[in-house]
């Protein structure tokens, strides 16, 4: 696994200056930190991703912070996103203007496309997770693509059997925003303050990688592609007028007896090209590992109306902000529609939105110690979501495992 070094992450945590508007100029947020990584032999290029999986707290979605790619050595400098853009092939984010429905109009601020844009956490502080990828090819953008606004799911689609190894980092980017009166304001912060040191627990996101292999009789893993996911398991709206979907089994395999329990969570890009923003489709928690086996089984739902009822229930995207927008995109009379799936499984068709190649991220997270959910969502104001799970696992994963899929 490559390893990656960001001097401008201490203790844990992003300098200040490099979000929440503190440099740019004319366009705030555009300054990109300096990286540096562990040289791969075989590697022709590297990319990288810098993405906000805890957006999902305030707005329910899936921010898409940086994506970069055919850089030839194994460092950027400061601001080479801005400065320097022939250094790399730059895929739009989520600040963009040329998503098919857009989902954050009233959020968008003027942006050049592709650039860096820097986290800017709304209220809560976010985790970023920044990822580094070795190819074995020099330019990943064929010919007839190279004129077109490309976004992150089609940035996967072009790594798909050229990556030769990939690391991940990641850091706390502190809020400098607070809720008055319902509107969103600048709180009294100092720098130092935004720049404090985390504590040891919880500097590090992931403290280990220890193998975690899993198979499901909904994936068919397929030479030469990403695995497929059997249609019968993706959701839409049928002869009820709500959407609904059957979640799919799922055997996970460990050896290591430190790994206590895991965390399921699924993503879909395949909306990025039309909203701008992946979506949070399925959370789990509280599957506890067995410690006499290696393996724990998930049975699935039999049909789209006996889903998974899981005892310490996470909300996703359909349940958020996220859905009264996407709701009007889709021209929904009412969020009332995703009232199936916005606690269980929400992979389903979002009709003119979703693209019919687009990608799903399936991650499992081995924790290494049982973490009482229900005390946790009993305690919280609110449904939990995908943003309490990650704050409430980092520091404490010590196993991973990530695939990509599509659709039969």
């Amino acid at each position: 696994m490559i390893r990656i070094y960001i001097p401008d992450v201490k203790n844990g945590v992003l300098d200040t200056k490099f979000g929440n508007g503190n440099l740019g100029k004319k366009y705030p947020n555009s300054v990109s930190f300096p990286i540096k990584w562990d040289k791969v032999k075989a590697a022709k290029s590297y990319a990288l991703t810098l993405i906000d999986y805890e957006a999902t707290a305030e707005l329910g979605f899936v921010f898409i912070n940086w994506v970069a790619a055919n850089i030839k050595k194994n460092k950027l400098k400061w601001d080479d996103s801005f400065s320097r853009p022939d250094k790399m092939y730059q895929f739009e984010n989520s600040m963009t203007k040329h998503a098919n429905d857009y989902l954050l109009d009233s959020f968008y601020r003027e942006h050049p496309d592709g650039v860096y844009f820097g986290p800017l956490p709304p209220v809560e502080d976010h985790n970023y997770r920044l990822e580094v990828f070795a190819l074995d090819i020099d330019n990943i953008i064929p010919e007839e693509l190279k004129n077109e606004k490309l976004f992150y799911d089609d940035f996967l689609e072009l790594i798909k059997n050229h990556v030769i190894d990939y690391g991940i980092s990641s850091f706390l980017y502190r809020s400098q925003g607070k809720i008055v009166k319902n509107s969103l304001t600048k709180k009294e912060i100092t720098k130092s303050v935004l720049n404090a040191a985390l504590p040891k627990d919880k500097q590090n996101f992931f403290l280990d990688f220890q193998p975690i292999n899993f198979s499901s009789r909904a994936l068919s893993p397929r030479n030469d592609d990403y695995s497929l996911l059997d249609i019968d398991f993706l959701g839409k709206q049928g002869v009820s007028p709500f959407f609904s979907a059957r979640n799919f089994d799922l055997t996970i395999y460990a050896e290591s007896e430190k790994i206590k329990e895991y965390v399921i969570i699924i993503t879909s890009f395949a909306e990025t090209k039309s909203l701008g923003v992946g979506l949070n489709s399925w959370v789990r928690v509280g599957i506890k590992k067995e410690q006499n086996d290696y393996k724990t089984i998930l049975p699935a739902g039999r049909n789209n109306f006996e889903l998974f009822e899981s005892e310490f229930p996470v909300q996703n995207s359909f349940g958020s902000f996220c859905a009264i927008a996407i709701a009007t995109k889709l021209g929904l009379d009412s969020v009332e529609r995703f009232e199936f799936i916005k606690t269980k499984y929400g992979l389903i068709y979002l009709p003119g939105l979703t693209n019919g190649n687009g990608k799903y991220q399936l991650e499992i997270f081995g924790i290494n110690t049982l973490i009482n959910w229900a005390k946790i969502a009993q305690n919280s104001k609110k449904p939990l979501n995908s943003f309490d799970v990650l704050q409430t696992i980092k520091g404490k994963i010590i196993g991973y495992n990530r695939t990509f899929f599509k659709l039969i």
